[in-house]
């Protein structure tokens, strides 16, 4: 029983599992769209919308409404009769007129009241007129679903761009670590180098101590870099949904070639295209905007004197028999047609729909001026980044010189150490120098990957460089 047990709990986890056992850029952004919490948020937004919109347009449409009750009557009204002799005496006959004869003995004056009794109603409401109201709220219920779905194409890019960021930087703090791993043994085995020549003698006390903390400092930086990767490793997982993605489950591509191809691009067409109207953070603004301009007509076509008009049909029926159903519903003549058109409109409010009105206005100012904010702030964002990659790539030729003058001097000091003219320590510093500069290489491509992914990001230029 056991062993069933594991076999289907294996099965069920092979099949859960993803297909993927590598995971590089274009497959973890088509996992992320269809399983990221975040953006199935947004869709779900999307549909409250849609409903919101098929509300408002059910707006155009009559509303029916029906009401039904049925009464049952324990102990109803009894018949009333008269005989023909007492109605007879209720009648004064002239001087010489005799009463007629009756051959009934009774006279029926009211039936009787039944035990059942049924009331239908029906009232149908057409609205004719709004002012407006009806269908400018619509209108803002359309534009919202319209805003709703760029909300979530935007952000399916911004989270694209910000997972191929992540994996970049992710890929090279795997190097750095790489570096700084040999960098931490070369520091050790300096500590323990000044710590013997402390201790016969041939060097001072703070020659060891400086050692000392040098290969304490590298181990920080160490731990510094590996806090980082999972950092990065954990945004992945929250951005993808892929919550068991593991560092050696990533392939890291980093085409810097790519990364220097923007760099090269006009700037004015790059700032140009970026506040364009057809990039998604332009249109949002831009959209909001249309969003309270429809907003303040709203609020326009409640004012005072602006009336609602529409069309009321009552039909009822109420009597003793059931329609349909029962014989003689028909003769009962207890039913009633009403037709009515009728008129609201607010007269006075105090000036509140005026100053609702305002405030509507102000809005739709303020929403117009955030467009052009948003236009700046981009053009900023951009300049600023585009600057950032040039000191970033100026910095990469920098140290590329550096590490080729360092690889040199340890191929120099290491000839000496094998004909006996230089020490092991000074091997030792080279090696750690060249490191040092190594990841300091590391470092500058980090601040270059990322700048690129934001550029690419802000003109929508994804794949073009």
């Amino acid at each position: 029983m056991k062993r069933k047990l594991l076999i289907a709990l294996l099965l069920i986890a092979l099949v859960s599992a993803p297909l993927f056992s590598s995971w590089d850029a274009e497959s973890l952004e088509r996992y992320m769209i269809n399983n990221s919490s975040s953006l199935k948020m947004l869709s779900e937004q999307i549909a409250q919308a849609e409903a919101d919109l098929r509300s408002a347009r059910a707006g155009y449409a009559p509303s029916i409404d029906l009401q039904i009750s049925g009464s049952y009557i324990a102990n109803p009204f009894d018949a009333i009769k008269l005989s023909g002799e007492d109605v007879m005496s209720l009648i004064e006959w002239p001087s010489g007129v005799s009463a007629p004869t009756f051959t009934s003995d009774y006279i029926t004056l009211y039936k009787g009241q039944e035990n059942w009794y049924y009331s239908f109603g029906v009232q149908i409401t057409q609205p004719i007129y709004t002012s407006g109201k009806l269908s400018t709220g619509v209108k803002i219920y359309e534009q919202l679903v319209d805003l709703r779905i760029l909300q979530l194409t935007a952000q399916q890019k911004q989270d694209a761009a910000e997972l191929r960021t992540r994996l970049a930087v992710l890929g090279y703090l795997g190097e750095l670590k790489d570096v700084l791993e040999g960098t931490a043994e070369d520091a050790n085995r300096l500590a323990e180098l000044a710590a013997e020549a402390v201790s016969s003698g041939a060097a001072v006390k703070q020659t060891g101590l400086d050692a000392k903390v040098a290969a304490l400092q590298t181990a920080v930086s160490l731990a510094e870099v590996e806090e980082q990767m999972s950092v990065q490793l954990s945004a992945l997982r929250t951005l993808t949904g892929l919550e068991g993605l593991e560092y050696e489950d990533l392939v890291f591509v980093n085409d810097e070639e790519r990364y220097y191809g923007i760099l090269e691009a006009d700037r004015g067409s790059l700032s140009a295209k970026a506040q364009s109207n057809s990039q998604d953070s332009v249109r949002l603004l831009t959209m909001a905007a249309d969003l309270a301009h429809a907003s303040e007509n709203l609020y326009r076509n409640s004012e005072i004197f602006k009336p609602d008009i529409a069309f009321v049909a009552d039909l009822s029926y109420a009597g003793s028999r059931f329609p349909f159903i029962e014989k003689d519903w028909t003769g009962q003549d207890d039913w009633n047609a009403t037709f009515s058109v009728g008129v609201q409109a607010k007269l006075f409010d105090g000036g509140k729909s005026y100053a609702d009105t305002a405030k509507a206005a102000s809005a739709a100012v303020s929403a117009e001026a955030e467009v052009e904010k948003g236009r700046a702030t981009i053009a900023q964002t951009l300049s600023d980044t585009l600057a950032a990659m040039d000191l970033a790539a100026a910095r990469i030729e920098w140290y590329e010189a550096k590490i080729e003058a360092s690889e040199e001097n340890l191929a120099y000091k290491q000839s000496l150490r094998d004909a006996g003219s230089a020490s092991e320590t000074e091997v030792l510093e080279a090696s750690v120098q060249l490191d040092a500069d190594r990841c300091s290489l590391i470092t500058e491509k980090i601040n270059l990957a990322s700048g690129y992914y934001t550029a690419e990001y802000l003109t929508g230029s994804a794949g073009l460089f």
